[in-house]
């Protein structure tokens, strides 16, 4: 009966009435500072991992909801097995399962809190009712802070006790243990990026060579994704947009951009069925929730053109006793009670003036040719960390790189119109019984596929974000046929080429001999592109435009990509090529 559950998804409930905005979520750099909320933050997710795992509120049941094992969720509708992807809905699927983890988190914190016997109790307990779910944003740093991922250094943390003293913990935002071997195939314990598919440990080594890779592209990527997609059906989700009036062009979409993240990751976070059960996912999702804000924020007018979809029910989230949130009622974050440092303070910002103070945010964050000064601008939003001697490491070679990337060319300061260079790959969903990638190069890929993320030639990545138990899912089985696609921009490098110009007939005759892709499965494994029955591979020009009111260049006005067949036609997966 829809009436007998247990919990309704409502948001955290703000504590007092001289609040007249929610805490924020913080970035988790941020939040590593604060000594009390990290203190008990960390408590709160070790209270949650430690509960029965039967419980509907446990670590296990709240991660159980995404994928495996297939269980109904408060005795929701349902089979189980309940995330949105490859759907207009899958930005607003998320959004109360985070609002219901948050509740959970909150929830623990203010009890150990209140626990506290310490001088300082009250601020304690004030400290637990403005914690939030915190976020990881990639998009500035593709490396989290080392608390998150260093299973070298962190594999403690020192937190502050009830009693006021200091105790280091096992850190739980490295890995989540099953209290029981899981009833279906996944190891006893979390990792990211193994060295194999039966791999139990995470290659630390691995795992920043990925995230460095990542970091190349998506700081860019998310830019132009805030930026360059105009509606929701585009924004929200990877499936193929061929036939719509506004073709996405040069934009990946938000979800592409996550699944990108996703599969950087690896282990169990690179497949949905499982990904949850990494503390990492939470980190993840958030900040893929602040984006969707920062988005709606500057399209506030944008919204699904399909009634069958905002209307559908968001199952398992009880929204009351008799019924489910829906996209309609999810639409806007401020329904959760919860906001973000970047809309932190604009209550009195005139309507008029809200899309412009938003748009320059997003450009001080995501558009620049300094990532320090970058980094600056972050943290301006809310005070964080140093950056760690750690991060220091793996940042140098990506500064360096990005400076080179987002290096002006010489029509960015004369605003000229230019072109764009786009790789467009489209491939079928469910080619593999796995997630996969396809890696561009401009130049000869290395021989050893375990440097071809940090090779000179590589230039960037489309990941295919795949279940891999679709029998199990019904999202999954009513998308069987899917088409999914991703763009990989290849400006960058070609402005840093030895071309004499970048004019079309240049660029086409050393691409043809230059452009080259590769197909690596989540497991390592290396597939011939011939083996792919969808995979398409075209190379695009796009005619850009400089757009004053963003302080960046956009897709021109009324403008459409072109097609250059030539370029990848008789290669496997080339555009135009038959099987």
């Amino acid at each position: 009966m829809k009436n007998s559950h247990t919990t309704n998804i409502t948001g955290v409930p703000t504590f007092g009435s001289s609040l007249a905005q929610p805490p924020p979520r913080l970035d988790i750099r941020t939040l590593v500072k604060d000594e009390k909320q990290f203190s008990l933050y960390i408590q709160a997710i070790w209270a949650m991992m430690k509960t029965d795992e039967k419980k509907p509120l446990s670590w296990f049941s709240l991660s159980a909801i995404h994928g495996l094992p297939l269980q109904p969720w408060d005795r929701a509708d349902g089979r189980g097995y309940y995330c949105n992807h490859w759907k207009q809905t899958f930005p607003t699927w998320h959004r109360p399962y985070l609002a219901l983890f948050e509740q959970v988190l909150q929830d623990h914190a203010v009890k150990i809190a209140r626990t506290y016997r310490t001088d300082d109790k009250e601020e304690w307990i004030k400290a637990a009712e403005s914690l939030r779910a915190p976020y990881w944003d990639w998009a500035s740093d593709s490396i989290p802070p080392p608390e998150v991922i260093d299973i070298n250094k962190f594999k403690q943390l020192n937190i502050i006790q009830a009693n006021g003293e200091q105790k280091a913990i096992k850190n739980p935002l490295l890995s989540y243990t099953f209290h029981t071997k899981p009833r279906f195939p996944i190891r006893q314990t979390t990792v990211r990026c193994p060295s194999s598919s039966t791999s139990t440990e995470t290659n630390f080594s691995s795992l920043m060579d990925s995230l460095d890779a990542l970091g190349k592209g998506v700081t860019k990527d998310t830019f132009s994704m805030l930026i360059d997609t105009h509606t929701w059906r585009i924004m929200s989700n990877a499936l193929s947009k061929t036939g719509l009036p506004d073709p996405r062009g040069n934009a990946n979409s938000l979800e592409v951009i996550h699944g990108n993240v996703h599969v950087a990751l690896a282990g169990e976070m690179g497949d949905p069925a499982t990904a949850a059960f990494d503390p990492i996912f939470w980190l993840h999702h958030v900040n893929v929730d602040r984006l969707l804000a920062l988005w709606q924020a500057i399209h506030p007018k944008e919204w699904m053109d399909s009634e069958e979809d905002y209307n559908a029910e968001l199952w398992p989230f009880w929204k009351d006793a008799n019924s489910y949130w829906k996209s309609t009622a999810a639409r806007y974050h401020e329904a959760l009670n919860y906001t973000y440092p970047e809309f932190v303070g604009l209550g009195s910002v005139d309507s008029s003036q809200y899309v412009d103070v938003i748009t320059e945010k997003i450009r001080a964050l995501y558009k620049r040719s300094d990532p320090k000064a970058a980094m600056m601008s972050s943290q301006s939003f809310a005070a964080g960390p140093a950056v760690s001697f750690l991060q220091q490491a793996a940042q140098a070679e990506v500064e360096v790189s990005a400076q080179q990337d987002l290096a002006p060319p010489s029509t960015e300061s004369s605003h000229e119109d230019r072109l764009d260079w786009i790789v467009r790959v489209r491939t079928k969903l469910f080619e593999f019984k796995q997630s996969y990638t396809v890696l561009i190069f401009v130049g000869q890929p290395p021989e050893d596929q375990r440097d071809w993320r940090t090779s000179a030639e590589y230039v960037g990545s489309f990941c295919v974000f795949a279940n891999s138990s679709p029998e199990e899912c019904e999202n999954c089985i009513e998308g069987a046929h899917y088409i999914v696609e991703g763009f990989v921009n290849l400006s960058p490098t070609l402005r840093r080429s030895p071309l004499p110009s970048l004019e079309p007939e240049t660029v086409i005759a050393y691409l043809k001999d230059q452009i080259h892709w590769r197909i690596q499965k989540l497991d390592a494994a290396v597939v011939p592109a011939h083996e792919l029955e969808a995979l398409e591979v075209a190379v695009m020009s796009v005619p850009m435009s400089y757009s004053h009111e963003i302080g960046a260049y956009k897709m021109k006005e009324g403008a459409h990509p072109l097609h250059h067949v030539e370029i990848t036609e008789g290669h496997h997966g080339g555009r135009g090529n038959t099987r």
